[in-house]
């Protein structure tokens, strides 16, 4: 997949991203924008619901007029495959009038996804987590024997 990419000495390197989980940040003149967007995150949907890939397809449009892409994902990707049919029943008429929006996200992340298949790239995350298990174990009390 293809980025846009900032760098900038000293600074995290930004990339455009086709979405992210719900931890972001975005101007309230964005959000209003894109409200309709967001509100199909959770909303019922056949015998599922509106997903985070929903909304942020949407606002992105990342491959959102590819109907080929999408069928391929139906046995590559079903989440997606899912995000992208929700898509274009929730948001339909946002993919088709509102303009296409950048998502930016930093690398090394903000935020940490926690899903373990799908860490952020940039930071060793496991060990991180490994060091903060030992020092809060080293910190516990212990009860006497």
């Amino acid at each position: 997949m293809s980025h846009e990419v900032l760098e900038n000495p000293g600074l995290p390197i930004w990339r455009t991203v086709p979405s992210t989980t719900c931890s972001f940040i975005a101007r309230t003149s964005s959000l209003c924008e894109c409200a309709h967007a967001f509100r199909s995150y959770g909303k019922r949907f056949l015998f599922n619901y509106g997903t985070d890939g929903t909304m942020w397809l949407a606002i992105t449009k990342h491959r959102i007029f590819n109907p080929l892409r999408a069928a391929r994902w139906l046995w590559s990707a079903k989440y997606v495959a899912w995000s992208w049919l929700t898509a274009w029943i929730l948001c339909g008429t946002d993919i088709l009038f509102k303009r296409r929006r950048k998502l930016w996200c930093p690398i090394p992340s903000l935020a940490l996804h926690l899903v373990h298949s799908y860490p952020p790239p940039g930071v060793d995350w496991n060990r991180l987590l490994e060091t903060a298990i030992e020092e809060d174990v080293s910190l516990t009390p212990r009860a006497a024997t």
